[in-house]
């Protein structure tokens, strides 16, 4: 077995069904946009707890990470993104994509915080 097939064969067994989403425009009759979640792509993928890590960003916003997540390499996601576990309904707790810190040959690795549950 490759290590893509071993990622791929944990995920399988330790993972779960992960939806990404990301801020996409929608029209109104009008010609308006308005700036919605919308659904990229699903995964089976894996969310560890992080003990945390602090930096400065740019303009020196702190970035907290406070969750691993990790992915089969070349699932369609990105810094800004939101993932949501199985089950995710309006109001549930899910997690910003602060940053993919690894792409390997088997999976993607990605820094997250959590966002507390909000209206949708």
């Amino acid at each position: 077995m490759t290590m893509a097939q071993d990622t791929t064969a944990i995920l399988d067994v330790w993972g779960q069904t992960l939806t990404i989403v990301r801020k996409t425009p929608t029209y109104s009759d009008t010609g308006m946009a308005t700036m919605v979640w919308a659904a990229v792509t699903t995964a089976t993928g894996d969310i560890q707890p992080f003990s945390g890590a602090e930096r400065r960003d740019v303009g020196g916003e702190i970035v907290l990470t406070t969750h691993e997540i990790y992915l089969p390499n070349g699932t369609d996601v990105r810094g800004g993104d939101r993932v949501r576990p199985a089950g995710w309904v309006a109001g549930d707790d899910e997690y910003e994509v602060r940053e993919l810190r690894a792409e390997t040959p088997s999976h993607i690795q990605i820094n997250a915080t959590l966002v507390r549950g909000h209206g949708g």
